[in-house]
């Protein structure tokens, strides 16, 4: 009988040990070596024990990697879903799969991506709410409401729509406007921020002029404030995706 109770004790304290949530410094490797290895789960479940930490108070290096987590987590969800529609939207004949299931699956990641956006903006409007109204982590934290709000759109009905993609046009307006007034043109946030915003005008708003204008202020700007000695390959890969959406813009407009 005292075996038995001796065996109970281990096991309990085998099970506190586990819940225990590990310091900030740990988490934060833990985290980053989740997502250097694509653990992405792992990641974002040790991420949600440090905004509870931190009591959803970020520093810089917090919200990078944030950013990098919950997009990380996301975008396993969104490109699946992303990929059946293109799968759907194909028109081969050769395909072995019934569209019934097409869709089931799709109506599945759909819920998915709803209750994920959902669940992010819940977490960014308390980190909003705590930053001290310091510029660069509201311009964040408006992009990120945008993102996730148009994430919603993408996959709600004609019902939600129009009040989904309304919230989501008007943080990026906000943050957009913020970035031309507050940051340099060639800070990655601005160059983030005008690639999202027009790509949503084209996509959402259907509005390829106004697309591309947003998109052509904010390359030329970071054009010619170009320095050589700091930039990083970052921005060149955001200039180099806004350069593209602008060609193919304007063979569209030149085409109507």
């Amino acid at each position: 009988m005292e075996k038995v109770k001796i065996n109970e004790k281990i096991t309990t304290d085998k099970m506190s040990i586990c819940e225990i949530t590990p310091k900030l410094d740990e988490l934060e490797f833990l985290i980053k070596t989740s997502l250097s290895l694509e653990l992405y789960d792992e990641a974002y479940e040790y991420f949600n024990k440090l905004l509870i930490l931190e009591n959803f108070i970020l520093n810089e290096d917090q919200r990078n990697i944030f950013m990098d987590t919950y997009k990380s987590k996301f975008n396993i969800i969104r490109n699946g879903w992303k990929n059946l529609l293109d799968f759907e939207q194909s028109e081969s004949e050769n395909t072995l799969i019934p569209s019934e299931i097409i869709e089931k699956e799709m109506q599945k990641l759909e819920i998915k991506i709803k209750s994920f956006s959902l669940n992010s903006l819940e977490i960014i409007e308390k980190l909003e709410k705590n930053s001290n109204n310091e510029i660069t982590a509201v311009i964040i934290y408006e992009k990120l409401k945008a993102d996730y709000l148009r994430y919603y759109a993408e996959v709600c009905d004609e019902n939600e729509f129009i009040e989904y993609v309304n919230r989501s046009e008007k943080h990026y307006k906000n943050c957009y406007e913020n970035c031309l007034n507050y940051l340099e043109p060639m800070n990655f946030l601005t160059l983030s921020v005008g690639l999202n915003y027009s790509i949503f005008v084209y996509f959402l708003l259907d509005d390829t002029q106004r697309a591309f204008n947003i998109a052509e202020k904010i390359y030329k700007e970071a054009v010619i404030n170009i320095n050589i000695d700091t930039k990083i390959p970052e921005t060149d890969a955001l200039i180099k995706s806004i350069e593209e959406n602008m060609t193919i813009w304007k063979l569209e407009l030149e085409d109507n």
